[in-house]
């Protein structure tokens, strides 16, 4: 063959080689490109769900209004997020129903939040007045006996103090219970509701039921065992949203590691497609000087 003919098939090879070169790499920065916007796309994910999951501790922390606020915006960005990112990627991982499921049990426990704050605010009211009215009756009880020092006027100072003590008490585990909403705190508070039940009803005279004393104790009673029972729901809604909101996270992250190495993928592949054509341009050559 001639060398001319040689150096025609070898330009022929290299212009094909070329094109091919042209093609894997525009094809390549293409695919990086693609892999960029949904590398972007999924570390805004991640950082939404992460501040809902942060929103949503501090919310079942302290249940304000402010907090539960910001936990329905941190929904409604990663909603907004999800239909404007390109392709199915969240839909077939499963994240919108996630979402929808921890927007559906937030919605009941905001309901039962502020119910629980209305039974709250109903028990301290009749705690206040009960433990107002036993401080009244000691008074009075302290009073009579300066005026008229004898046995019974001791008696009933006796029990007005103790009376007092048992409706402090009271008050003293209601705080802790509403602090830690621990049963062995729940428990003690029946334990001294029976307490003064039973010093009310061994006490002589009606100066306590005259006072209203039990009724404030009966309701009260009433409140805190209804506040008891929709703490318990509260917890299990807790623990879904606690579910949901890791789920969102668990694949946010899986999401965002698939992305990351769809990326180093079409580096490598570019990078290893180059480097064939790049050995068999240099055969080529060869080929011809030889």
């Amino acid at each position: 063959m001639s060398l001319l003919k040689k150096f025609g098939l070898s330009f022929g090879a290299i212009l094909i080689l070329f094109l091919v070169v042209f093609g894997v790499v525009f094809d390549g920065l293409k695919n990086i490109e693609d892999n960029k916007t949904t590398l972007d796309d999924q570390i805004k994910l991640k950082d939404l769900v992460f501040d809902l999951k942060l929103h949503e501790k501090d919310y079942l922390l302290k249940e304000t209004k402010n907090y539960e606020n910001l936990v329905w915006k941190d929904i409604t960005k990663i909603h907004t997020h999800i239909e404007n990112t390109p392709g199915t990627l969240e839909e077939d991982i499963g994240m919108p129903k996630d979402l929808q499921n921890f927007k559906s049990i937030l919605n009941n426990y905001t309901k039962l939040v502020e119910i629980s704050k209305n039974l709250i605010n109903q028990n301290r009211l009749n705690i206040n007045k009960a433990r107002k009215a036993s401080e009244m009756l000691r008074k009075e009880a302290l009073k009579e006996l300066k005026m008229h020092y004898n046995s019974n006027s001791l008696e009933t100072l006796e029990d007005q103090i103790v009376l007092l003590d048992y409706v402090t008490q009271l008050k003293i585990k209601e705080k802790n219970y509403l602090l830690y909403r621990d049963s062995k705190d729940y428990n003690l508070i029946l334990s001294y509701l029976n307490k003064l039940k039973i010093h009310i009803e061994n006490t002589p005279g009606s100066l306590e039921e005259d006072a209203g004393i039990p009724t404030f104790l009966a309701n009260y009673k009433n409140g805190i065992e209804k506040l008891h029972l929709l703490y318990a729901k509260e917890n299990i809604y807790q623990n879904q949203m606690r579910k949901y909101a890791n789920n969102l996270i668990s694949k946010a992250n899986t999401l965002l590691t698939n992305a990351n190495n769809s990326t180093d993928k079409s580096v490598i592949v570019m990078k290893s497609v180059l480097g064939i054509v790049f050995i068999v341009s240099i055969i080529v050559i060869l080929g011809v000087l030889i």
